[in-house]
């Protein structure tokens, strides 16, 4: 049994594609759970190729919601299928953050400055988290940026 905050190296190592992903998604969990933002987490899309982490924003929503509101995936390949059932943001990370938006026609993504999504989330901070040593570090580095900026202090 691992010490509580201690990263499981065997498995996927650190920096495969599946972890990175995964650490992706605890930071942006963490955040919205911060800001009080009703973020459901539905795995992949049942009866779809999705098979990212995916996300609806509001649970009432995620009972008849069509697609996911954005997915995190460990690659851009899945792009076009994605877009065929109407994913609005797919989130990519393999060294380098990038958000990709689905055009007003549905027909294809374009890399985006700034979520649509989650409009508040700084895509920097959550970049340079991305680089902390464990994934612990990486949210307690986005909570301590986050309550700095809000003017209210936290200690991990």
């Amino acid at each position: 049994m691992l010490p509580f905050g201690a990263e499981r190296k065997s498995g996927a190592m650190q920096g495969q594609p599946h972890q990175l992903t995964k650490r992706l998604a605890r930071l942006i969990e963490a955040w919205a759970n911060d800001q009080g933002l009703d973020l459901v987490g539905v795995g992949a899309w049942e009866h779809s190729r999705v098979t990212g982490e995916s996300y609806i924003l509001g649970t009432e929503r995620a009972a008849t919601a069509e697609a996911p509101d954005f997915v995190i995936d460990q690659s851009g390949d899945m792009l076009d299928a994605y877009a065929e059932i109407g994913v609005l943001e797919v989130w990519l990370y393999d060294g380098a953050l990038t958000v990709w938006g689905l055009d007003n026609a549905g027909a294809g993504y374009c890399r985006v400055s700034r979520s649509r999504c989650l409009r508040d989330l700084n895509l920097d901070l959550v970049a340079r988290c991305m680089a902390a040593p464990t994934q612990l570090a990486a949210i307690a580095e986005l909570r301590f940026a986050c309550y700095s900026r809000m003017g209210v202090g936290y200690s991990p």
